[in-house]
């Protein structure tokens, strides 16, 4: 017989065979990321004019968005938890932006779009478990502020290569543990302490360091640290779902 590689003390309860997502609703949200991608990719472009030092971590949060959207439109399992895990830390970042700045126009688009693809997501049937959505949106919540506060301009390159090396791990952790894989919790429980130790341990950049597209300077409201710690808690986050159990079925009462 096949031994299961399901880690211990984790059951999981496969969800109903008719659970499958609506192709109308998981295509909407589809497109609606695709959309985001390119106002993405579009803001990226943008840059060469302004400031090419962040022109690094826009491209990589552009094919964060292409990933959930071509996850949404193939009908991805991670899909749903993937892509409102990147618009919620995009609707906390507008919205810390809107306190700090005030209602720019920019910054209310920003965050109308993304609470759009938010709802449009409600409505796409989940594939995954409670406890396995709960860590794929915590995992996704700490890829874009991993990125901002490792690809930074004047940020250090061990501790750009760490801090991605963590998020990447992480990410790829959390996937293993949607299907049920011994190796996905291990990997996460590698990536979640990486990616918060190389921020807990980086030089302090305390605020922009180089000039950015879209906030005028001297006035410089979006904390970098601030980003790190962020990350470092959601990666956290993500792992927190798997440790409780484990640690309930090592310290079960045995029988007598």
């Amino acid at each position: 017989m096949a031994k299961s590689t399901q880690p211990a003390g984790i059951r999981r309860v496969a969800p109903p065979t008719d659970a499958k997502e609506p192709r109308l609703a998981s295509g909407l949200a589809g497109i609606w990321g695709a959309l985001l991608t390119l106002g993405s990719g579009a803001t990226t472009v943008a840059l060469v004019e302004h400031n090419t030092e962040w022109i690094p971590a826009w491209v990589v949060v552009t094919l964060l968005y292409g990933v959930g959207s071509w996850g949404l439109l193939t009908r991805r399992h991670w899909s749903r938890a993937f892509g409102a895990g990147l618009s919620l830390f995009a609707v906390a970042a507008c919205a810390q932006c809107v306190y700090a700045l005030g209602p720019l126009p920019t910054t209310l688009v920003a965050g109308g779009v993304h609470v759009v693809w938010l709802l449009l997501l409600f409505f796409v049937r989940s594939a995954q478990t409670r406890r396995e959505g709960l860590s794929m949106v915590a995992a996704s919540v700490a890829l874009m502020p991993a990125v901002g506060f490792a690809l930074a301009p004047e940020q250090t390159g061990g501790v750009m290569i760490a801090v991605l090396a963590g998020a990447g791990i992480l990410l790829l952790g959390t996937m293993g543990l949607a299907r049920g894989r011994t190796w996905g919790l291990l990997l996460a429980l590698v990536g979640a302490p990486v990616l918060a130790v190389s921020v807990l341990h980086a030089p302090s950049l305390s605020h922009f360091t180089g000039p950015h597209a879209f906030v005028g300077q001297p006035l410089q409201p979006l904390m970098l640290d601030a980003l790190g710690v962020v990350a470092a808690a959601a990666a956290v986050g993500a792992v927190l779902p798997y440790l409780v159990p484990m640690v309930r079925f090592l310290f079960r009462p045995q029988p007598a």
